[in-house]
């Protein structure tokens, strides 16, 4: 049987080391919260949950879930914060990144953390333009790591953005050199589950080696990507493989397109 609305509420809040009028305060009374957690409140508002989600840095949906447990709550949280990402609305996932980073189910949790942190570095970086902050962000979670998963060198790859908005392009160059090395060495992925991180990583290290200025690597890489894309059968980045594409083989000098060119990390 799945846990009830008022178990998720009082797993939060506890696990937030809050009280109840804590999690009440400006939304509804004490009293509310203490029905909802020992069920006398049995159909809570969705206005009423909203809010609460919102307080408390969690998808409504999170009230929902059949099938919870912490590893679940860290799963749908990742996913919220993603999806804020993927519509540009990085003010809202730095909130619920800020929150969760205080939360122990990410503190105990390195992966997890990690991912915190470099969906941090993206909003600091599209939020105050300090884009050397968010470098320093992945180069601290990189710090004496010697074999990198997949998932890690697309977190890696994402450097490479922050690294041209700070017009270090000889860096960025270098870095996808490396990337692209720790991606062949890797002994196995499955190229269906692993795509989108792969597509994602080519796009990046092209538009590394075309502000350059080594247009037959950029183009090698871009068309990998493309060729990728259409493997697997994937809209993914497509459209903007192809258009640039045609900016490369049409513009010599990368500098010049930067500017118009979409290249935030997934």
């Amino acid at each position: 049987m799945g846990h009830s609305i008022g178990e998720k509420l009082k797993y939060l809040r506890n696990k937030y080391t809050l009280t109840q009028a804590e999690v009440a305060e400006g939304i509804c009374s004490q009293a509310m919260i203490s029905k909802i957690e020992k069920h006398e409140e049995l159909y809570p508002s969705a206005h009423l949950l909203y809010e609460l989600s919102k307080k408390l840095g969690v998808p409504i949906g999170y009230f929902f879930s059949d099938d919870f447990n912490a590893a679940n709550y860290v799963q749908i949280t990742i996913e919220e914060i993603c999806r804020h990402t993927e519509e540009k609305d990085f003010f809202t996932a730095y909130e619920l990144i800020k929150l969760e980073k205080r939360n122990p189910n990410f503190k105990n949790n390195d992966a997890a953390m990690s991912y915190l942190l470099w969906q941090e570095a993206i909003c600091i970086s599209e939020i105050t333009n300090n884009h050397r902050l968010s470098i320093k962000i992945i180069d601290n979670l990189f710090i004496n790591k010697k074999f990198y998963s997949l998932e890690e060198i697309n977190m890696l790859s994402s450097k490479i953005t922050f690294l041209l908005r700070c017009e270090e392009i000889e860096e960025a160059y270098n870095l996808q050199i490396d990337i692209l090395k720790r991606l062949n060495k890797l002994p196995f992925f499955n190229l269906h589950y692993s795509r989108f991180l792969i597509i994602n990583i080519y796009f990046l290290c092209s538009q590394a080696a075309f502000y350059y200025g080594d247009i037959k690597k950029a183009i090698s890489h871009c068309q990998e990507a493309i060729r990728i894309c259409h493997k697997e059968q994937t809209y993914y980045k497509l459209a903007e493989l192809k258009e640039l594409e045609i900016n490369i083989k049409n513009n010599s000098n990368g500098r010049k397109y930067y500017s118009s060119v979409e290249c935030i990390p997934v």
